[in-house]
C-alpha cells in the first residue's frame, strides 16, 4: 500500500476517534468572485469553513441528520497520481465513515472531471474507504432542503434536551408516527416536538421525505 494512501486510511480512523481536530489546509480563502464564509457547528462546537453554497447546503444538512455524529472539512491530502487531492469533507455517521467531494451539477457533463472523480473513488475503495460524490441537486431536492433549513433554524434558537428525552421515551413505549406521539402526549403535542428530538440525535426521521402526522419516527440508532 503507497504510503499517501496509508495515511489517509489512518488518518481518517484518528480524526474519527478525535486525535485531529483541524484541516490540512486553510479552508476559506478569500476570492472576489463567490462567497466563502465559517458554518457555526454547534455539533462540532466550532466554526467549519466553506468555499461555496453548497458546501454550506452540504454542512447544514450534516449538523441536523441524526444519523451524523461528526464532520471535518479538508480532512486529509493524499498523492494521487501525479497531483494531491483533498476531499471536501470527513463523515462520521453511527455507521460508517466516508469521504465526500461536492460539486455543481456542471460536473456531470465534464467527463474529464468525472473520469477522475471514478479513479479517485475506485483508489479509495482499494484501500477500504468511500469517496461519495454530492452534487447541488443532490442537496436542492425537495423536500430535503426545506427540512433542513427548518430543522437549522430550530436548532440555532436552541432545542430543548427534555422535551427530546420525552419524545424518545414515546417512541421507545411503541409511537411510531407524529400522530400517535401526539396522541400519547396530549393535545398540546405538535410536530415541533418530535423535531427537537430529531435535531438533538434522539429521534430519527426521513428528512427526504415531507414531515406530517403520518411521518414515521423512530429511536436514533445509537439510542
Amino acid at each position: 500500500m503507497p504510503d499517501a494512501t496509508m495515511k489517509l486510511v489512518s488518518n481518517s480512523r484518528d480524526i474519527a476517534h478525535g486525535k485531529f481536530d483541524f484541516p490540512v489546509r486553510n479552508v476559506v480563502r478569500r476570492n472576489p468572485c463567490r462567497v466563502v464564509g465559517y458554518h457555526a457547528s454547534k455539533k462540532m462546537g466550532k466554526l467549519i469553513g466553506w468555499e461555496s453554497q453548497i458546501e454550506l447546503m452540504y454542512l447544514e444538512w450534516l449538523e441536523v441528520d441524526p444519523d451524523v455524529i461528526k464532520f471535518y472539512a479538508q480532512p486529509v491530502t493524499i498523492q494521487f497520481k501525479d497531483s494531491h487531492y483533498t476531499p471536501d469533507v470527513l463523515v462520521v455517521s453511527r455507521t460508517a465513515e466516508y469521504f465526500v467531494e461536492i460539486k455543481p451539477d456542471s460536473v456531470l457533463k465534464d467527463s474529464q472531471t468525472i473520469r477522475r472523480i471514478r479513479a479517485l473513488q475506485r483508489h479509495f475503495a482499494q484501500f477500504g474507504s468511500e469517496l461519495q460524490l454530492i452534487t447541488k441537486s443532490d442537496l436542492t431536492r425537495q423536500p430535503l432542503r426545506d427540512n433542513v433549513e427548518y430543522l437549522s433554524r430550530m436548532k440555532r434558537h436552541g432545542a430543548s434536551k427534555s422535551v427530546a428525552e420525552l419524545v424518545l421515551k414515546h417512541c421507545q413505549q411503541g409511537a411510531r408516527t407524529i400522530d400517535e406521539l401526539r396522541t400519547r402526549m396530549g393535545d398540546n403535542a405538535d410536530s415541533w416536538l418530535v423535531l427537537d428530538a430529531v435535531v438533538l440525535g434522539y429521534v430519527a426521521l426521513d428528512l427526504t421525505q415531507p414531515i406530517s402526522g403520518n411521518s414515521l419516527i423512530k429511536p436514533a440508532d445509537w439510542i
